[in-house]
Formats: C-alpha cells, sequence, structure tokens
C-alpha cells in the first residue's frame, strides 16, 4: 500500500529510523555507517546547498578539464621510459628529432602524369607554410655537382686527367687535330711505331677501328640520302669515362615507384601543443588541398597516409567513439534502471548524479596524469558502467525501505547506514584493483589504472554524498507522491533458487563450454588492427 505525504519539507527531520526493541545491536554502528548517518542528516536540512555546490564544482572541474586535458596519440607514448630500449629511442629523437613524415601518395598511368601531379601537390603545399614544412617531393642533385670530384675513386681521377689531356690541343683552339687526315695519320703512326696506348688511355687500334666505323656510317647515311639516325650514330671520338657521366647526370629526381606510376611527397605536420587539437589542422587543410589537386586530375588517384596522419586520424575516431559510446552507455543504463526500478524518475536521478561524479573523474584524469591515451581514453565507458551500480544499490535499498512504510527522511537515513558501508567498501576495493594496475611498466596500462581508480572512488562518492540530497528534494516534492513498482525479478528467480544444486551445476557446464574455447585466445600486437574499418590513412 503506498503512503502519500505532505510535498512541504517536514520542519526537523528525525534523528534515525525507530528500532525493534529486539534488537538493540542495530544502533552499534561503525564508524563510516556513523559519518554517513551524519552526513545524510545533513542534505536533509540543506538539500539545494548540496547540489548546488555539486553541480558547480562539476562545471570548474569541465572547465578546467576542457582547458588543460591532453591526448597523446604516440606509440613511445604507451612505454615505459626507463627500459633500455625505448632510452635508444629517446636519444635516438632527442639527436635527429621525433617528427615522422606525412606521405601523400599517387598513382597514375605513366611517369609524365604522375611527376605532373607531384609538382602541383609540392607547390599548392608550400603555399601553407604555418601547417608544412620540409616537403620533399624531389632529390636536387645538382648541387652537389659541383663538388662530385671528392666522390670519384683515384683510378677514376687518373682517367679523367687523361681525358682531359688529350681534349686540351682542341679546347685550346686547335681544331686541326681534328681533321680526318690528322686523326688517322696519328694513328697510323702509333702503330707504325708499336705503341699500346694513345695519352687517352686507349689502344690505337680500337680508336681506328671506332674512327673508321664512324666514317662509314656517316658516308652510307649520305649516300643512301637519308638522316643518319640517333641510334646508328657512331661517335669517332674517344668515349667520356663514365665518372664523367655519372656527375652530368646529377640533376633533379622525383620520388617514384614501379617505373614511375606510382610517386610520394613527403611532409612535416605543424602541431598544436596540449589539447585533442594536434595536428588536426594540418591534416584537414591538407586533405583539402588532396581533393582540390584531385579534382582537376580525375585520372590520378591521390591518397594521405603516415604516422602523424593515422595518430591524428586514430585520435579523431577515439573521441567520436568515446563520445558515443559514452551517450550509449548512459542510455542503456537509464532503460535497465528504469525497467528495474519500474519509473524513470530515480533513473534518471541516479544518472545525473553519475554524470557529476564523471566531471570529477575527468578532472582527476587532467590533475594526475594531465593526458587520456589510446587505452585510458576507454575509461569513461568503465565508470559509467561501475559507478552506476553505487547509485542502483542506494536507490534500491531506499525504494524498499519507502515501500515499507518509511518517509523520504527516514528511508534515506536508513539506506545510508545500511547500505552505505558496503557502497564504499566495493568502490575502496575496485579502486585498488585498478590503483594496482598502475604499478606495471606499461605506461598505458599505468596510466588508465590511475585514472580509473580515482574515478571509481569519485563516481562512489558522488552517489553517497549527492544522490541523497536529490532523492529528498524530488521525493518530497509532487513527484515523490507515488512510489514506482518493481519489476518482480524475485518471482523469475525463485523457480532456480528452489533448485540449487540444478543451478550449479548447469553454471559450472557453461564455464567448461566456454572455456573450451580459451586455446583459441590470440594476443594481437597490431594496433593498426584497432583502427576503424575504411580509414584512408590505413589502407592506403
Amino acid at each position: 500500500m503506498l503512503q502519500i505525504h505532505d510535498p512541504q519539507p517536514l520542519p526537523s527531520p528525525p534523528d534515525e529510523p525507530a528500532a525493534p526493541e529486539d534488537a538493540p545491536e542495530r544502533h552499534r554502528r561503525g564508524l563510516l555507517a556513523t559519518l554517513m548517518v551524519a552526513w545524510t542528516r545533513l542534505t536533509i536540512r540543506a538539500p539545494g546547498a548540496v547540489v548546488l555546490a555539486a553541480v558547480l564544482s562539476a562545471v570548474v572541474a569541465g572547465f578546467w578539464t576542457a582547458r588543460h586535458l591532453g591526448y597523446k596519440v604516440g606509440r613511445v607514448d604507451l612505454l615505459d621510459p626507463e627500459s633500455d630500449y625505448n632510452k635508444l629511442w629517446i636519444d635516438y629523437a632527442q639527436e635527429f628529432g621525433e617528427d615522422d613524415d606525412a606521405v601523400i601518395v599517387v598513382e597514375g598511368s605513366d611517369r609524365e602524369q604522375v611527376v605532373a601531379v607531384l609538382d602541383e601537390l609540392s607547390r599548392e603545399v608550400a603555399r601553407h607554410d604555418a601547417l608544412f614544412h620540409a616537403v620533399l617531393h624531389e632529390v636536387d642533385l645538382s648541387r652537389i655537382r659541383s663538388k662530385g670530384l671528392h666522390y670519384l675513386a683515384p683510378a677514376d681521377l687518373e682517367g679523367l686527367d687523361r681525358f682531359t689531356a688529350q681534349a686540351e690541343p682542341v679546347l685550346d683552339g686547335g681544331w686541326g687535330h681534328l681533321k680526318v687526315a690528322t686523326t688517322v695519320g696519328g694513328l697510323a703512326s702509333q702503330l707504325a711505331a708499336g705503341e699500346v696506348a694513345t695519352p687517352g688511355g686507349e689502344s690505337p687500334l680500337p680508336a681506328l677501328e671506332r674512327y673508321t666505323e664512324a666514317l662509314l656510317a656517316a658516308v652510307e647515311a649520305s649516300l643512301a640520302a637519308r638522316p643518319q639516325a640517333p641510334a646508328d650514330y657512331v661517335s669517332p671520338w674517344p668515349g667520356m669515362p663514365a665518372s664523367f657521366a655519372t656527375l652530368r647526370d646529377l640533376s633533379g629526381e622525383h620520388l617514384l615507384a614501379k617505373n614511375g606510376r606510382l610517386g610520394f611527397v613527403l611532409l612535416r605536420l605543424a602541431k598544436q601543443e596540449g589539447g585533442f587539437a594536434g595536428a588536426s589542422a594540418a591534416t584537414d587543410e591538407l586533405r583539402r588541398v588532396i581533393d582540390a589537386v584531385a579534382g582537376r586530375h580525375p585520372d590520378v588517384e591521390i591518397g594521405l597516409t603516415g604516422l602523424p596522419v593515422m595518430e591524428n586520424d586514430e585520435m579523431r575516431a577515439s573521441e567520436q567513439s568515446m563520445v558515443w559510446a559514452s551517450v550509449l552507455s548512459l542510455i542503456a543504463v537509464a532503460v535497465v534502471i528504469s525497467a528495474g526500478f519500474g519509473g524513470l524518475r530515480h533513473a534518471l536521478m541516479a544518472n545525473g548524479v553519475l554524470m557529476i561524479g564523471m566531471a570529477w573523474a575527468f578532472a582527476w584524469a587532467t590533475v594526475s596524469v594531465g593526458h587520456l591515451n589510446i587505452l585510458s581514453v576507454t575509461f569513461t565507458v568503465t565508470m559509467i558502467g561501475v559507478g552506476i551500480d553505487y547509485g542502483t544499490y542506494y536507490v534500491g535499498r531506499y525504494l524498499e525501505s519507502r515501500r515499507r512504510g518509511l518517509s523520504c527522511e527516514e528511508a534515506l537515513l536508513e539506506t545510508s547506514e545500511s547500505v552505505g558501508p558496503g557502497i564504499l567498501t566495493g568502490a575502496i576495493t575496485t579502486a585498488i584493483a585498478f590503483f594496482c594496475a598502475s604499478l606495471t611498466s606499461f605506461v598505458g596500462v599505468a596510466e588508465l589504472g590511475t585514472i580509473a581508480g580515482g574515478g571509481i572512488l569519485l563516481c562512489c562518492a558522488a552517489e553517497l554524498l549527492v544522490l541523497p540530497a536529490v532523492l529528498a528534494i524530488v521525493d518530497r516534492s509532487v513527484l515523490g507522491r507515488r512510489l514506482p513498482e518493481p519489476v518482480p525479478v524475485h518471482a523469475w528467480l525463485d523457480p532456480l533458487m528452489r533448485r540449487p544444486r540444478l543451478v550449479v551445476l548447469a553454471g559450472m557446464a557453461c564455464t567448461m563450454a566456454v572455456a573450451g574455447g580459451l586455446h583459441e585466445l590470440d594476443y594481437d600486437h597490431n594496433l593498426l588492427n584497432m583502427q576503424p574499418d575504411g580509414l584512408e590513412s590505413v589502407e592506403v
């Protein structure tokens, strides 16, 4: 039978619920129960002040978090900085820098098409020097041509010296040395004298054969009245040393692969320190530039990848997933609690107070660690799933006391005394388990343990300290005149409780069946498999 109360608050709430005469041990409260009853009396007297203080603190915590909480996407940030392998990497990064390149990938049908797009992309990207730097799409080797002799072996230098000595008379204006009679006569004289090699390092006989072949080819082309094809041309002069040809080819070279059908542009992205922005502004602008160039070259495929891009996409995907998962979790929890309590009012109150605890938890994450990573970003769902349990226990016992005929004030005091210590003890043990994870050397897990452990305690504190005030305000108003009817779960479970042996055997059988798949459980160490499907930076 429901009891209807006057919506006006009582002049002074009772000190504590009445106790049966045959149960004097009820008054032997522990320290936690005594403190919680004292706090509940205070909230009953001034519930509005408690709720206002809680809401204001949650708002301040939210602003503090928004301004100071960062996000680290680097794989190195998940590792122990004191480990030997990580120390080597840190030393390398301090010496050479730890920024990685973003890579624009261009795929076309031929080399000319790809090179044209690479040049256009480089020009467009170079205009945004505030967002991009160290743009590289070709290697310019012409600057080392003047220093090319420093890279040659001594034998190559001797060959160059002989070649320039042979060509020096011609370069000084002695064009008569190039006449046919002079050249052939000189070679014939060397053969007659038995000389082994010319000053250029070439034997007279091969030189004479080459010169004769070149003359015959030119005469044949002249008699046929046709121009000599470049492929049929034979130079009559001594060949240029290979080292000269190498120095001549020191010019620009694009970054190409697959016979020129695949090209690359490497660049560095400007990052914003702190917060969740990272390289988002640079990545967005780069994608806009790529879309504009791709629109002018529809036959060419252009993609964007590289570790900075993947980390930025990972950060955004994590942020969006965190928000959506949190919203869905809150909705699902509210639906389940509403169904269990038989009404929406108390479910909304428990979830509302949990949001205050979540704001405190985010502030704790900002103060204790200062940032989230790819693992600790999941703590919000953990807080919702675990933190709502404390509010559910409290509201469930409170409604049970109300159905036994206690007033709102009496039910709150009885609930804080009976289940408050148990709820706090459960939260402390759960928090200790998470805090133990902070002792591990794996920084990603350690930070998750620190954030989650403190967050659980704060969510529990919100449910134990703020929820009684919210219940006092709402259930002493017009809205509290009707108590919800809970789902008859006990009636559903009663047949099972009558057969405990059958339940135990069924539970053991299910456990063994599930444990049979443990041998198929593997460890996936590839972080790329954690990315959403269809992410361009991963697919490219």
